[in-house]
């Protein structure tokens, strides 16, 4: 069965906009960060929510592809998982991350690789 990601590049700073993710890891295979800056609360609400995930430390080059490919790379991303992709700012509802499984269940079943929110990449 595929597994599900949680795909963020944030930084120090942001903790208030972090708090939504308490409990992510219940719904989720877990969480792939990239974490640019000094540790600071955000990086402990995403490191005790991160699940089967991870958390990178990187330096920011100011590149966001870059800082992509960290979490794309990771090993423990295979062929076949599934990345949300989210920004900081970026929410979910928690009544749609706890139908997520069944909806990506559908998308595998037709075919569909990826989503597009607003022509942004979403879910792939």
């Amino acid at each position: 069965m595929s597994k599900i990601y949680l795909g963020l590049i944030t930084s120090s700073g942001n903790a208030e906009h972090l708090k939504w993710y308490e409990g992510i890891s219940t719904h989720i295979e877990g969480m792939a960060v990239v974490w640019h800056g000094l540790r600071d609360e955000g990086f402990n609400i995403l490191d005790r929510n991160k699940g089967n995930g991870f958390i990178v430390e990187r330096e920011f080059y100011g590149h966001h592809g870059h800082s992509m490919n960290d979490f794309l790379l990771n090993p423990k991303i295979r062929p076949g998982d599934w990345i949300v992709l989210r920004d900081t700012l970026e929410k979910l509802n928690i009544i749609f991350l706890s139908q997520l499984r069944d909806f990506v269940s559908q998308l595998e079943s037709q075919g569909i690789g990826s989503v597009f929110q607003y022509s942004k990449l979403f879910l792939f």
